[in-house]
């Protein structure tokens, strides 16, 4: 019962997009394992402790061997599970026609510095699922950090037509280009967009603050990076930004201060997917 009631909301009464994941498994498999106790014990009391001495040997090691074999099957897991890129891996070989494992296994490349292979698992996942908005707004962030603004400003745009959920990323994003290409006004037209869709949202404010460091606007600068760390503390390029920031006004207290809080964060090791 422990085993079928844990399992029960995972894979019946919960629509779920997923037919199996580990995680799922884990709390269940304790009713598993204590059945197999019980019932190795069992048979023990009842067929084999009057047994002769070879029929115990045999039945313990039996017992040896389904230990061993599920602590077999646990190690091979655990490679599985070594890294990002790995475990997506695994999904897209057992998942090959969900479009999901392969914008993870994108994910996955694109950190490990495969941008191109990383294009061709997002390339994938949009075949199998035309709607994959994350597809679109992760090759766009790939074609935007290789300097391809006009494919990317067309994924992105894409990204927000199939998601609108992604609006506020994906017009991040674009604002950050436009403003990068010199096209402010739409630049700041499309990062007003982003904190229109989802106001606590640290990106935009960071990219506001970039925006008017190069214009020589440093109080603005500086409010605009203080409020992304107000929304998100551990955005460790904000971090980064306000030392120098602090460091043109003459704010030496306040730029080692900021110092301070970008190495704490630093050292938290967080990093950073496409997309968000």
């Amino acid at each position: 019962m422990w085993f079928a009631i844990n399992l029960a909301p995972t894979s019946s009464i919960i629509p779920l997009e997923d037919v199996l994941t580990d995680r799922w498994l884990y709390l269940p498999a304790v009713g598993f394992a204590i059945i197999l106790a019980f019932g190795a014990e069992w048979i023990f009391r009842a067929k084999i402790a009057g047994s002769p001495r070879v029929t115990k040997w045999v039945f313990f090691f039996l017992c040896s061997l389904l230990v061993e074999f599920y602590g077999f099957e646990t190690m091979l897991r655990n490679l599985t599970w070594r890294s990002y890129w790995t475990l997506w891996e695994d999904a897209v070989e057992k998942s090959p026609n969900k479009g999901r494992p392969h914008v993870a296994l994108g994910l996955a490349l694109n950190a490990a510095g495969y941008p191109e292979e990383a294009i061709q698992e997002f390339k994938k996942a949009v075949r199998l699922n035309p709607q994959a908005g994350e597809a679109y707004l992760n090759i766009g962030h790939i074609y935007f950090v290789q300097e391809k603004y006009a494919e990317a400003i067309q994924f992105f745009k894409k990204a927000i037509t199939l998601r609108p959920r992604l609006a506020p990323v994906a017009h991040n994003n674009l604002g950050a280009l436009y403003l990068k290409i010199g096209q402010k006004e739409e630049g700041i037209k499309e990062l007003q967009q982003a904190l229109k869709a989802r106001p606590v949202y640290a990106r935009p404010y960071f990219n506001f603050g970039l925006y008017y460091d190069q214009e020589g606007n440093i109080d603005k600068a500086i409010t605009s990076m203080e409020k992304a760390i107000q929304i998100e503390p551990e955005f460790i390029p904000a971090h980064s930004a306000l030392i120098q920031l602090y460091a043109k006004k003459g704010m030496k207290e306040k730029s080692q201060d900021a110092y301070k809080n970008f190495l704490k964060q630093a050292a938290r090791g967080k990093s950073y997917l496409l997309g968000e």
